[in-house]
């Protein structure tokens, strides 16, 4: 820790507001290990001295740690932040100095609500000592904000409030109050959570949607815990006709390059939002066009039809894109992504004397932000069985049929590939493909399946 007698000095002076009668007993609960042979109403500076410069420099740390996690010392922080070798936040100050410069060119902060109606919601400004000069905090924003418009968003949030330095407590419930349903409407609520994600991520954090209210979403910020780690570089998918033959035209950059069967291959290589892939998104990119238009949209639908092979993962992308894109006008929803080349290897099974990735293509894949991955596989017979000759002798005449006969082998490499997966973060869901036999009402499942799968991630359809 850098200026550790600094940093000792501002701890003093910052405890020594409380009270002589109160001081000991604090100093218990924080374990400061002052000499209680001498007496707090003497001096209450010698008293938190003989403690503090006892402790070593990591049980100081923790001894900040301990202090702000109790209450916001906003004061406090500010003086010895810069000294602090270790981050005090979850959210650090840089990220938080972002996200303040950002709210500070904003004409509507406060959105639908007064501004001081508005801070109260995570403030006391009441019981909070005026700035200048006021009654308290409350009359100072009502008589610089309200009254009289002599008070930028940028000295409200830096000088008067000192965002950047209260705890990670506050400043998490100050981002919901921020993006809460009543205060500004849907396209800019919409707006704020955009923004706020993009700086929120590089800290770990992000707003989700965890509730509606009238119909409208309420997030909460949470700490990033699915997802996988590294961030989308190249999507191949919807391959028609042979294995694309892939190099890496740039390794240090990893741009790659398909150079046989790659005009067969869609690859999609801009990057993804903290929002994840839209379906109108993907839509806009494939037609290279300014706009979303439905007569791009069922192109790209055709396009991606003709890359499967089998009737159940037809179905399943016929009814999503029907009766959730196009039927409830939901063009914003998460595409769905046919065909993705996941693992790739390009030498056949042969050439490396058995497969190193048994399954190298997933059969969709969704995108619901740049970290949070879905794979769905539809499982036809070819996942758990072998075909194999056999002869049968019928009316006795002998019979040469193939039949499909269960392999523990196939279903050992399917459940293996999915731990894979998993581990890697993907959320990877298997369909059979009995159930997409008409008696089975496939069209209901996969609609349930789907409504089921919004709820999971937030998105409301």
């Amino acid at each position: 820790m850098n200026n550790s007698g600094t940093v000792r000095n501002a701890l003093v002076e910052y405890l020594r507001v409380y009270s002589a009668l109160d001081l000991r007993s604090i100093c218990e609960r924080l374990q400061i290990p002052c000499n209680n042979d001498l007496e707090p109403m003497h001096s209450k500076a010698i008293y938190l001295k003989s403690g503090i410069n006892k402790m070593k420099d990591k049980e100081i740390i923790e001894l900040v740690k301990a202090i702000v996690s109790d209450n916001d010392c906003p004061d406090l922080i500010e003086k010895i932040d810069r000294y602090l070798e270790e981050e005090l936040f979850e959210i650090t100050t840089i990220t938080r100095r972002k996200i303040l410069n950002w709210l500070s060119e904003q004409i509507d902060l406060e959105g639908e609500l007064r501004i001081d109606k508005f801070l109260n919601r995570v403030w006391n400004l009441e019981n909070m000592p005026s700035v200048y000069g006021e009654i308290n905090r409350e009359e100072d924003i009502l008589r610089h904000m309200v009254r009289n418009n002599d008070l930028t968003y940028k000295e409200l949030l830096e000088d008067v409030l000192k965002v950047i330095y209260v705890s990670d407590n506050t400043f998490k419930r100050f981002m919901e109050e921020l993006v809460y349903p009543d205060v500004h409407n849907t396209e800019r609520q919409k707006e704020y959570v955009k923004v706020l994600n993009s700086y929120l991520k590089d800290d770990g954090y992000s707003l989700y949607c965890s509730n509606y209210v009238s119909g409208n979403p309420v997030f909460t910020l949470q700490k990033n815990v699915r997802g996988v780690g590294n961030e989308v570089k190249n999507i191949i998918f919807a391959g028609i006709g042979g294995k694309p033959d892939i190099v890496l035209e740039d390794s240090l950059s990893n741009t790659i390059k398909l150079v046989e069967n790659g005009v067969d291959c869609l690859i999609y290589n801009q990057p993804i939002s903290v929002n994840g892939l839209k379906w109108n998104e993907l839509v806009t990119w494939w037609g290279n066009a300014d706009e979303y238009t439905e007569k791009d949209a069922d192109r790209l639908f055709g396009r991606l039809i003709k890359s499967m092979d089998s009737s159940p993962e037809k179905n399943f992308m016929w009814v999503y894109y029907q009766c959730f894109v196009k039927d409830r006008n939901k063009p914003e929803l998460p595409a769905l992504i046919p065909q993705v080349y996941c693992h790739y290897d390009p030498k056949s099974a042969k050439m490396r004397n058995g497969a190193v990735y048994v399954h190298q293509r997933m059969d969709f894949l969704m995108l619901f932000s740049d970290r949070e991955r879905v794979v769905i596989e539809i499982d036809g017979v070819q996942h758990y069985s072998e075909e194999q000759e056999l002869d049968i002798l019928i009316n006795g005449s002998a019979n040469n049929i193939k039949k499909h006969i269960a392999s523990t082998k196939k279903y050992a490499e399917m459940v293996e590939d999915d731990r894979k997966l998993k581990l890697y973060g993907y959320n990877v869901f298997r369909f059979g493909g009995y159930e997409f036999m008409k008696e089975q009402l496939p069209k209901k499942k996969i609609i349930g399946f789907f409504e089921e799968l919004f709820k999971l991630y937030g998105v409301q359809v």
